[in-house]
């Protein structure tokens, strides 16, 4: 009732290496979802939100403890704040760019596998009873 799994391959052997189906599939993934760049926005968002938290504590930690901080992690700070602003504003553009490439290739939000075909349904019988306005 049940199979275990797809069937022998009908003749010869493939020719693509584990290598070659990795690097489709991640190409299937990144060409039809727009999971990755939000992905890079959410990650570059949390490495700012990380940065501006230990500059924040860093700054605590001088007034209430005087001890003075040495230019280092002030140093990691500006690092992790700016570029964790650069990668979550370069997501955002990337999207923007998806979104305005998904509108240019005007693809359906669903296909239909088949129809059910039926006369009262048609076209004809549709604009017989002023249901359909035109037809394309």
């Amino acid at each position: 009732m049940f199979s275990t799994g797809p069937a022998d391959r009908q003749a010869g052997e493939t020719k693509w290496s584990r290598r070659r189906l990795i690097a489709f599939s991640l190409e299937g993934f990144t060409s039809f979802s727009v999971v990755p760049l939000r992905m890079v926005s959410l990650f570059g968002t949390a490495v700012a939100v990380m940065g501006f938290l230990y500059g924040l504590k860093i700054l605590l930690e001088v007034l209430f403890t005087g001890v003075l901080v040495p230019g280092y992690p002030s140093l990691i700070v500006a690092v992790l704040v700016l570029g964790g602003l650069n990668l979550a504003l370069t997501g955002l553009v990337g999207e923007y760019v998806w979104s305005a490439l998904s509108e240019a290739k005007n693809r359906p939000n669903y296909i239909v596998k088949s129809v059910e075909s039926s006369s009262a349904g048609s076209p004809a019988n549709l604009r017989k009873t002023g249901s359909v306005a035109h037809e394309r």
